[in-house]
């Protein structure tokens, strides 16, 4: 869990409460999900979802290593709002939110367009924190480095999710703290990976990116910061 102490409202002497991060990001229906040929709505069931709060947002990464985009996730049935997507030929990433008060565990479904292949998804939980994006960035390309720009300020929550159809595996992130990658590694294709970070002074604009080992076919990269509330 990352915490981040924020100034207090109220003037001097006011407390300075705390911002938490919690990541539940290990839950993937092990760990990625392989879907060719087969329907087009895909439920990751009984997802750890954190400690039920009346402020408690969360935040759903997904990514596929085609470009499959969603055109739905859900959370116990309740839509998402996707702060933020980017779609490229072998390359899909998305970042969705949503004020869920309780529960400690729900079925997230995501409906893509097209049959998705090699995704991932990783989750979660904040209190504290706007459920709309204060800022976001997205790209796509052709090399071994997927990279967006956006504005960040202290005390921030900063989440990125990348995709990849490059052969080799193997991601190192600049801008945010790699918490996930998920490696095709009985075809050696397609990567996706995802992280976090608690933003500790303004910087405009910050660049986040992922570079893959080798030249990527198709990749994307999506970054949504989020701030204090």
């Amino acid at each position: 869990m990352l915490t981040q102490k924020l100034m207090g409202a109220g003037g001097t002497g006011a407390a300075a409460p705390t911002k938490t991060l919690e990541a539940n990001a290990a839950y993937l229906d092990s760990s990625k999900i392989t879907v060719t040929g087969a329907g087009l709505v895909y439920t990751y069931a009984s997802c750890p979802i954190g400690t039920a709060s009346a402020d408690r947002v969360l935040v759903v990464l997904n990514s596929t290593r085609a470009r499959h985009t969603i055109s739905g996730i859900t959370v116990g049935g309740a839509a998402m709002a996707v702060q933020v997507e980017t779609a490229n030929e072998r390359g899909y990433s998305n970042i969705a939110t949503l004020l869920v008060t309780s529960g400690t565990t729900a079925d997230i479904v995501v409906t893509y367009a097209s049959n998705p292949s090699d995704g991932a998804m990783a989750i979660y939980s904040t209190t504290g924190m706007s459920a709309t994006a204060t800022a976001t960035g997205n790209s796509f390309s052709d090399s071994t480095v997927a990279s967006t720009t956006l504005n960040v300020s202290e005390g921030d929550l900063l989440f990125a999710s990348s995709a990849s159809d490059t052969q080799d595996i193997g991601i190192t992130w600049a801008g945010v703290t790699e918490e996930l990658q998920f490696d095709d590694t009985s075809g050696s294709r397609g990567q996706v990976g995802m992280g976090s970070e608690v933003i500790s002074a303004d910087e405009t604009p910050r660049t986040v990116s992922a570079t893959y080992l080798t030249v990527a076919e198709k990749n994307a990269i999506a970054a949504a910061t989020f701030s204090a509330v």
